[in-house]
């Protein structure tokens, strides 16, 4: 309630004297729309220069008081829901005339939904024999007239077992983490799938899709379905394959009500209305031994991590508050670890060495008082380590640069950072590397050339005064930023050897000239030089950049451009 009268207030103070078009998406509760002060129990005063649209798929929650128009969205043409399908299932405008009559009675069974046109037409895609066709049609057929969970339910059903699993974990464990194509790739691989094969099949289906920021994306009514498939399993939550729900999660922990059935546990406290810390025993997840996800975010567990499964892949706890993890804590087939915004100061004793052998990620991002890594020489697996924003952090344990597997390095805002290994002659499957932000960090290691797979390398904002010379021997990268790092006068002529290059960033910093072996960058597209206000002059030879799409110059300083541009 409080927060509902926050939220009221906010949306009262700022937006009534204002012409705002408001759209709320995917309303299915009146209490939704009270929360926001936009009900019917609640008084809201407008003065006409708002507009709100609410899409819903529930007619009641529009209250005649206060609903002063209602549209409802009609479906499609046939001949709109026979392009779209089309399209899907053929990749055409039109079906090919051997594929026209029963293109037609598809369509007509699919009620001419949008997302059944779509689910459906990718289901039948590559498939090319007629009948093929006609068994889809005989199985379409089958269901009930119109209805879209079942019209959906046929290309679940057509999947391999390994590729429904992965459906139900993204409906029932991901989707509402707005997870990125990459991160869910990592868990998905940590429990054995074959990830981007199976992820590129749920696409191909129009089961799930990327938004152009690469994050997961799934229709409500295909995360619908699949949470009822897990519900449909057994009438008992202790019984079925995964939990979401908060309510039926603690009643199962409470009642030591879990199985060998359950694979996954989400559960987010962080947003607990009553402020207070919610407290799990560990000793009733003893029993779920095939749990391999689970998500406990600002959770206080208590009792002994011995009883945490030995199966467990995936573990999310964010929001901490332990010091170190215990020592009893060891799965061992456990790939990867979320422990970010925590408390934690020390990921674990050196006794830990040899614990999880098979982690892949560790996740610490936004953990303030983590003060050092352990010797992390033992985890030959590990791909991707974020220290992001760990800001009592002052250098980084050797044994970094000794992960041969290590493919991503994200140190952004370590402020404190001074010291980088010396030693990175290990890291030649790096390709990534960002200590943007890092502003005592004073410079790169000599040997930077070492890491030979690297693509992206992030300085911005550092406290580096040069490049190393050895850079030259990055063949790989793709891009180099070094925005705002005020102490670089001038770059290597080496760098024009660095043959993949495709942006260079300099935007503010401190760069007196650019080498004129910055025209051999023959894959360059793009140069930013915005705010170089010690830069007076741009070299001809940026002329010879064939392939160059976009080049910012912005400031006193340059007064002219080279005859060659």
């Amino acid at each position: 309630d409080a927060n509902a009268s926050r939220i009221r207030k906010i949306i009262n103070e700022n937006f009534n004297e204002k012409r705002v078009l408001i759209v709320l998406d995917d309303v299915d509760q009146e209490n939704q729309l009270n929360a926001l002060g936009l009900g019917a129990r609640v008084k809201w005063q407008n003065d006409g220069s708002i507009r709100i649209i609410i899409t819903t798929r529930n007619k009641g929650v529009l209250n005649e008081c206060y609903v002063n128009r209602t549209y409802e969205v009609r479906e499609l043409h046939f001949d709109q829901a026979l392009e779209l399908f089309s399209y899907h299932a053929l990749r055409r405008e039109k079906p090919t005339k051997e594929f026209e009559q029963l293109s037609k009675q598809l369509v007509a069974l699919t009620g001419n939904l949008p997302l059944a046109l779509e689910v459906f037409g990718s289901f039948l895609l590559d498939k090319r024999k007629v009948t093929e066709w006609e068994d889809a049609l005989n199985k379409l057929r089958d269901v009930r007239p119109h209805d879209l969970q079942d019209v959906l339910k046929i290309s679940f059903d057509a999947l391999d077992r390994e590729n429904q699993r992965i459906f139900l974990d993204v409906a029932c464990c991901f989707l509402d983490l707005h997870t990125k194509r990459e991160d869910i790739i990592d868990v998905l691989r940590g429990c054995g799938f074959k990830a981007e094969i199976g992820l590129r099949v749920l696409e191909e289906k129009s089961l799930i899709k990327f938004t152009e920021g690469d994050a997961l994306w799934m229709h409500d009514q295909l995360r619908d379905m699949g949470k009822e498939i897990v519900q449909n399993e057994n009438d008992d939550p202790g019984m079925r394959s995964r939990l979401w729900d908060r309510n039926q999660i603690m009643t199962v922990l409470q009642n030591h009500k879990g199985t060998r059935s359950i694979e996954g546990i989400v559960m987010d406290m962080k947003k607990v209305e009553n402020g207070n810390q919610v407290v799990v025993h560990t000793e009733p997840f003893k029993s779920m031994v095939n749990l391999r996800l689970l998500q406990v975010n600002h959770v206080k567990l208590e009792g002994k991590f011995k009883f945490v499964p030995h199966e467990l892949k995936w573990l999310q706890w964010q929001g901490c508050a332990l010091k170190t993890l215990p020592s009893d804590f060891c799965p061992q087939k456990l790939a990867v670890l979320d422990l970010s915004e925590s408390k934690i100061e020390k990921l674990w004793s050196s006794y830990s060495n040899n614990v999880a052998e098979n982690l892949m990620v560790i996740n610490l991002r936004g953990c303030p008082h983590l003060a050092s890594l352990p010797d992390l020489s033992g985890h030959k697996n590990l791909r991707k380590i974020v220290l992001a924003y760990c800001v009592k952090l002052i250098n980084i344990d050797k044994s970094v640069g000794t992960l041969i597997s290590l493919h991503h390095l994200d140190m952004t805002g370590c402020l404190n950072l001074v010291e980088f290994p010396s030693d990175v002659s290990g890291m030649k499957n790096l390709q990534t590397l960002v200590l943007t932000d890092c502003s005592n960090l004073k410079e790169l290691p000599e040997d930077i050339g070492s890491m030979r797979s690297l693509k992206e390398l992030y300085v911005n904002r550092t406290g580096i005064e040069k490049l190393p010379e050895s850079i030259f021997r990055l063949e790989k990268l793709e891009k180099l930023s070094l925005n705002c790092c005020i102490h670089i006068k001038q770059l290597p002529r080496c760098v024009g050897k660095l043959a993949s290059l495709k942006e260079l960033h300099l935007d503010g910093s401190g760069l007196q000239e650019l080498p004129d072996s910055v025209g051999s960058l023959e894959n360059l597209e793009k140069l930013s030089l915005i705010s170089c206000e010690s830069l007076t002059a741009i070299p001809d030879t940026v002329g010879n950049l064939n392939l160059l799409k976009e080049l910012f110059i912005k400031g006193k300083a340059i007064t002219e451009l080279p005859n060659s541009i």
